[in-house]
C-alpha cells in the first residue's frame, strides 16, 4: 500500500477488479480502493474514464469519487467506504421489499441515474450487486466501469459485446 494508506479487508471482488477497504491517514477516513485486475490498454482506458465519469459526478446517492492512484503499477480508484451491504445481499437476506421501502430505495436509484444522465452518462450495468445500502438506509449507485458516456472521446464497447459481471 502508498504511504498513508493501509490495508482493513478485502471486500468484494467483481468482473474487473477487486475492491479492499482502507484507512486513509491524511484524511483520517475509511476508503475503499478497487484495484483493475487486467492492465491491458483498453481495461485501462476503462477504468480512467470511469474515474474522469465520477470526478465529475456529485450526487447523495452516487458512491463518492477521491482520486485515481496507482499502487505498485496496479491502477487503483478510491472511493467513499460504504458501510452496509449491496442490494443483492439485502435481498438473498429478506426477499422483496415493501411497498414503501421500495418506492424510498427507487426515488433514490432515479435521482442518481437523473444526475449521471445530466451529464450525459448511461450506467449499463444496472443490477442489485452495483447498488449498494448505507446502514442509514440511503442508496448508493456504484459501478461505473462499462458505463456510456457521450462527453468521452472513443467507443469501447460495441453491438455483440457483452461486459460487466453477469448476474443470474
Amino acid at each position: 500500500m502508498p504511504p498513508g494508506i493501509s490495508f482493513v479487508r478485502e471486500i468484494a471482488e467483481g468482473g474487473n477488479g477487486l475492491v479492499i477497504e482502507g484507512f486513509d491517514e491524511k484524511s483520517q477516513r475509511k476508503v475503499a480502493l478497487k484495484f483493475l485486475k487486467e492492465a491491458d490498454k483498453v481495461q485501462l482506458t476503462r477504468f480512467e474514464r470511469e474515474a474522469k465519469v465520477l470526478a465529475q459526478l456529485r450526487h447523495p446517492n452516487v458512491v463518492q469519487f477521491f482520486d485515481f492512484i496507482f499502487i505498485e503499477e496496479h491502477a487503483v480508484l478510491v472511493f467513499e467506504l460504504v458501510e452496509g451491504e449491496d442490494l443483492d445481499a439485502y435481498l438473498a437476506r429478506e426477499g422483496p421489499m415493501a411497498n414503501k421501502i421500495l418506492r424510498q430505495m427507487g426515488a433514490q436509484l432515479l435521482g442518481a441515474l437523473a444526475a449521471a444522465h445530466d451529464l450525459g452518462v448511461v450506467h449499463r450495468d444496472l443490477k442489485p450487486a452495483n447498488i449498494l445500502l448505507s446502514k442509514d438506509g440511503s442508496l448508493k449507485l456504484s459501478d461505473f466501469g462499462i458505463a456510456a458516456c457521450c462527453d468521452f472521446e472513443g467507443k469501447l464497447t460495441k453491438t455483440g459485446l457483452v461486459l460487466g459481471t453477469p448476474h443470474y
